[in-house]
């Protein structure tokens, strides 16, 4: 009778486990739950920056300035959460968004040229340019409109035709690069997020879904370096304000936050997420470590005043603090996380 109960006791046991986490269950999350609906953010952004570039150039008062502003501020905060996706469709040549889209620094000298000249402007155009004085995408815009301190003064630029003209050209050219980065991904398109969902499964860019998921925590860490590395230590090892992602709109800050909350959204946000799954196959100190170095950074990011642009000259030992943060969290990308992806279990 003893042997009977101790044998249901174990069966109860069996019962009472956990059920283990299906990694397909966690990337259809990752897809479903924030990176398609990213893109489709990305998408409207890029339309309503396209119209309200149009309005204003009809109308442009203060008011329509604001509002244009207000659109291009929406449509760069995508554009630096759609910067954690540097992989596949980001690279395509056609679309190449590094280059298209997010050519920073902001730079006007070479736009100020385009602007005082008499070649017509049209998107053939500005797609041929290659000039190291002129931005292209996000960061022109940026420039465009910031391009002086007043935003009278920047209204009144705009009563040049030409001006108007780049800046309904550039917000055009910008809606058909999004346009083609959303179709690329999009399951009604090329559909590459069926790579990731059908990691294991036919999909060409990875043999797993545990190396999807590698995958999309090496993305996570390649724009923690690329935070720490190029956006920070070079323009502070230079000593140059003019070398800071976004001087003339000042949002140099802004965009780091930006890229931190797309990184911590895709790894912890989804239900089920990769957080989830590291902690479900008993990595929960790597999970911790690497929350921990969100929080790090965001404290030390929070920490350094508006404008970066002036704070890598007055504040330069803050500035080194971020880097130093975001390196951490890189090293607990590179080396717990990796190492424990290496011993999760396989077999779906």
């Amino acid at each position: 009778m003893k042997s009977k109960i101790f044998l249901l006791s174990l069966c109860a046991a069996c019962y009472e486990q956990p059920e283990q986490l299906d990694p397909y269950d966690v990337l259809n999350a990752t897809v479903e739950q924030v990176i398609l609906p990213d893109l489709d953010t990305f998408k409207r952004t890029a339309e309503d920056l396209k119209e309200n570039s149009v309005l204003f150039c009809q109308d442009p008062s203060q008011g329509r300035l604001q509002t244009l502003q207000f659109s291009w501020k929406g449509g760069k905060k995508m554009l630096k959460t759609m910067e954690l996706l540097s992989f596949g469709p980001y690279n395509f040549g056609e679309i190449d968004v590094s280059r298209r889209l997010d050519n920073w620094p902001e730079r006007g000298e070479g736009i100020e040229d385009l602007i005082a000249g008499d070649q017509i402007i049209d998107t053939t155009y500005l797609q041929s340019m290659n000039r190291a004085d002129l931005s292209l995408g996000y960061p022109a815009l940026g420039y465009l409109l910031h391009s002086d301190e007043e935003a009278e003064d920047v209204r009144i630029g705009f009563q040049d035709e030409r001006r108007c003209s780049y800046l309904m050209v550039q917000t055009e050219l910008n809606m058909e690069i999004v346009n083609e980065f959303y179709q690329a991904w999009s399951p009604q398109g090329m559909d590459y997020a069926s790579e990731i969902t059908q990691a294991g499964k036919g999909s060409s860019s990875f043999t797993s879904p545990q190396e999807a998921i590698g995958g999309l925590l090496q993305s996570m860490n390649r724009l923690v370096l690329h935070m720490a590395d190029l956006k920070l230590a070079q323009p502070l090892d230079m000593g140059r304000r003019d070398s800071v992602e976004a001087k003339y709109s000042g949002s140099s800050l802004k965009d780091l936050h930006d890229n931190l909350d797309a990184i911590e959204k895709l790894y912890a946000q989804p239900s089920p997420s990769i957080s989830d799954y590291i902690q479900a196959y008993q990595g929960a100190d790597v999970d911790v470590s690497i929350l921990d170095g969100f929080s790090n950074v965001r404290s030390v990011l929070d920490a350094i005043p508006e404008p970066l642009s002036q704070s890598i000259v007055d504040e330069p030992q803050k500035v080194a603090e971020l880097i130093v943060a975001l390196e951490a969290l890189s090293d607990v990308f590179t080396n717990d996380a990796e190492r424990f992806l290496m011993h999760a279990p396989h077999g779906y």
